[in-house]
Formats: structure tokens, C-alpha cells, sequence
């Protein structure tokens, strides 16, 4: 799946870079040390289901996603995060290695990932990261909100 986030990659609008690791990444402390950069600046992108419409949630990757907030922003009655089978079906991706961008899932942004210059995120390999402008995070389908505690 790298490939086809390098092809997304390839557009010239697009103002992301994609960093391959000298080891398996599988926690927000092993991204930032591959990275050399706070943790702070690592997110992660969660699938959840809210009201059974699935959702690309991004976190600052060393906070938890506060679920009664994310119901609240998004006026819902119920929630739940997506197995590894669904996050599989729905990204293409495993979980750890979903790219904050390049699906079509709608998404919900933490707000203070917006006040970062750059972050790091899922690289569609559990040996690659995506570094990446917050604002490429935004689009059409995006909603920024206080989601974490």
C-alpha cells in the first residue's frame, strides 16, 4: 500500500514527504525516536464508526480520543472504534500504518493538531511515516474540534 500513497504522494499540491525507518514503528514513542521530534508532533488516525458512518479520526498520537467529546461535536448517539478488519476494508491500510490523508473517509482533526508547522502520521507501512503540513488534513469533508482530553 506505500506505493499507492507515493502515487498520491506525486501530486504537486500535495506538501507531504514520506520517511522510511531503519525499524518497525509501532508506537508513538518509536515513531519519534525515528524521527528525532517530540512525540507531541506524532498523530495517529483512528477509524471509528459514529452513528455506523465511518470516520478518519486524527489524534496527537500520545493523548487519547475523548469519545463523549467526539459524540457531542458530531451530534452523536453512538459510537465505536473499527476493528483491524474494518480499518483494513475501509483504508486499505493495518492499523499503524494509516495515513492521515489520501482516503475518502470523512474526517475529525483535533484542534491542536492545527497549531503544529508539521506532523507525523501513519506512512502505509509499519517501517514508513508520513510527514505532513496540518493543513493538508483539512478538506471538503473535514471537521476541527476539541476531541482530546
Amino acid at each position: 500500500m506505500v506505493e499507492e500513497l507515493r502515487d498520491y504522494l506525486d501530486d504537486p499540491d500535495i506538501h507531504a514527504e514520506l520517511h522510511e525507518t531503519r525499524k518497525e514503528v509501532k508506537t508513538v514513542q518509536d515513531a519519534a525516536e525515528a524521527l528525532q521530534v517530540e512525540p507531541t508532533k506524532i498523530i495517529k488516525s483512528l477509524v471509528f464508526f459514529i452513528d455506523g458512518k465511518p470516520y478518519l479520526v486524527i489524534g496527537i498520537g500520545d493523548e487519547q480520543i475523548d469519545e463523549e467529546k467526539l459524540k457531542r461535536v458530531l451530534g452523536a448517539d453512538k459510537i465505536r472504534i473499527a476493528s483491524p478488519e474494518e480499518v483494513k476494508e475501509m483504508t486499505g491500510y493495518s492499523i499503524g500504518e494509516v495515513p492521515p490523508i489520501g482516503n475518502d473517509l470523512p474526517k475529525v482533526v483535533e484542534l491542536r493538531v492545527m497549531d503544529k508547522k508539521i506532523v507525523y502520521g501513519g506512512g502505509g507501512s509499519i517501517r514508513h511515516l508520513l510527514e505532513v503540513d496540518p493543513s493538508e488534513l483539512v478538506g471538503r469533508d473535514t471537521i476541527v474540534a476539541d476531541i482530546q482530553s
